[in-house]
């Protein structure tokens, strides 16, 4: 079926409009997010030089990415933005993380939907950058 462009030109808008609002609010989330993933224990990182610059921008934006490399569980939350940061943290501090959702009667399914990467995004990362 062939529609007129106006409503295909209106369908793009609106679905721009989507991903815009939706990074809007993950981005307003992030203060929080990174108190509480401080709290867990995770080690804010600054991206120094280009190359960590570069690796940290390969990150999706305010989401938990869990990635393996020899052996070691490690979760890294980019913050390209204010900060220029990742978060790093391995198992236990994620676990902890976990808990402090619970404690803090933040809707965990939510909470860590809103911020965990999808498994397609976390296996499109170089797996063989530092972890820092």
């Amino acid at each position: 079926m062939n529609h007129p462009i106006w409503l295909r030109s209106a369908t793009l808008v609106g679905l721009a409009l989507l991903v815009v609002g939706c990074s809007t609010l993950l981005r307003k989330e992030a203060p929080r997010t990174e108190q509480l993933l401080m709290e867990a224990g995770f080690r804010m990182k600054p991206a120094q030089t280009p190359e960590q610059l570069g690796h940290l921008q390969a990150l999706p934006p305010f989401k938990l990415v869990k990635q393996t490399k020899d052996g070691r569980v490690v979760y890294r939350y980019a913050d390209p933005g204010q900060c220029q940061c990742v978060y790093v943290g391995g198992i236990e501090e994620y676990e902890t993380y976990k808990r402090y959702l619970d404690q803090k009667n933040i809707a965990q399914e939510y909470q860590l939907e809103a911020v965990m990467a999808t498994e397609e995004q976390a296996q499109a990362l170089d797996t063989w950058a530092p972890l820092w």
